[in-house]
């Protein structure tokens, strides 16, 4: 009798065992999904607006943390007053004057095609850099953290 229990006492400890990992795959999984739809939600753009002709605009940064050396994009999408996307509308980007040595966008100017704008970021510094878009007369700004790259680790 003593051995049927121990051998149902450890069959019950095996099984806990075994669910155990599961429970928490599934738990660090709904966490991680948590977190990636908070921070997408965070990051949606938010439209400035409307300018003097009319417009709102939304400043979207895909990625706002890049590896020294890396670019980030920089996407700007341009509306008219009825919600419709524009085109030929002049983006004007601009880092802070503290970068203007250690980052730079390209092209500084570029027009809606399909009613977006695309620029790119680059930063031969570590930080912050503050970048500003223009459309028309109003302003949005957006932050990208720049790092070094890790160093390999030998293992």
């Amino acid at each position: 009798m003593q051995t049927s229990r121990s051998n149902r006492l450890y069959s019950h400890r095996v099984a806990m065992a075994q669910a155990r990992p599961r429970a928490y795959r599934w738990s660090a999984g709904l966490l991680l999904g948590l977190v990636l739809l908070g921070s997408g939600l965070a990051c949606a753009p938010r439209f400035v607006g409307p300018t003097a002709a009319g417009y709102v605009f939304a400043l979207n940064v895909p990625t706002s943390f890049i590896f020294r050396g890396d670019v980030a994009e920089l996407l700007v999408s341009v509306r008219n007053a009825q919600g419709q996307l524009v085109d030929g509308v002049p983006v004007l980007f601009q880092v802070e004057p503290a970068w203007a040595q250690s980052a730079s966008v390209s092209p500084q100017v570029a027009y809606t095609q399909q009613g977006t704008a695309h620029a790119l970021l680059q930063a031969r510094s570590t930080g912050v850099v503050h970048v500003t878009v223009r459309v028309d007369n109003a302003t949005q700004e957006t932050r990208v953290t720049v790092a070094s790259r890790p160093s390999p680790t030998n293992e």
